[in-house]
């Protein structure tokens, strides 16, 4: 992985529940730079696509990882397009995706949208597509949260993960999910 990062590329930890890694296994991998939140094959083989308790530790001992979710597909018994990282890249080329990555400019994605996340002192404003649930999520049980129908935006309290890290989560009507990268607030 070392070998990987130092020659350029993205390294990722890729299904931590499906591999049923534990921190320690994290820890020692101090080449990656993203763990994998959601893996839709892990997901649809065995039931082990969920890696957001995996991140979530990582992340509260103090490893700075972003977040990214993928199909994974074997084309075998519907495991396409189950996820996928949307990244903002100035072009679409390796180069300029790769770049994009490195810098963090990506969420991943079931489905649903974030059009926009901007801090405005200790509040954290989200814009997306249609959602049942906004959820800012951070060590423990520390989180701040907005429910309804169709919402497209909130606004939600930092005060609560101060010291800490905190990453949206965006819950479509169908419960897919998108996913950001933290946010940290040392």
């Amino acid at each position: 992985a070392q070998r990987a990062r130092d020659a350029g590329a993205f390294v990722a930890i890729p299904h931590p529940h499906w591999y049923q890694l534990q921190l320690e296994d994290g820890t020692a991998l101090d080449a990656a730079q993203a763990v994998e939140v959601y893996n839709h094959t892990s997901f649809v083989h065995t039931d082990r696509g969920d890696g957001a308790v995996f991140l979530d530790g990582m992340l509260s001992l103090g490893h700075r990882l972003n977040v990214i979710a993928v199909d994974d597909s074997h084309w075998k018994n519907g495991d396409a397009f189950g996820a996928w990282v949307q990244v903002k890249a100035e072009a679409l080329t390796p180069e300029a995706l790769l770049a994009a990555l490195h810098a963090g400019h990506f969420y991943a994605s079931q489905g649903p949208e974030i059009h926009d996340i901007a801090r405005d002192g200790d509040s954290l404003t989200i814009r997306c597509s249609a959602a049942e649930a906004i959820v800012l999520v951070g060590p423990v049980s520390k989180s701040a949260r907005a429910h309804g129908q169709n919402i497209t935006r909130a606004r939600l309290p930092l005060d609560t993960f101060a010291g800490h890290w905190c990453r949206a989560v965006v819950i479509d009507a169908l419960g897919r999910r998108a996913w950001s990268n933290p946010l940290w607030l040392d």
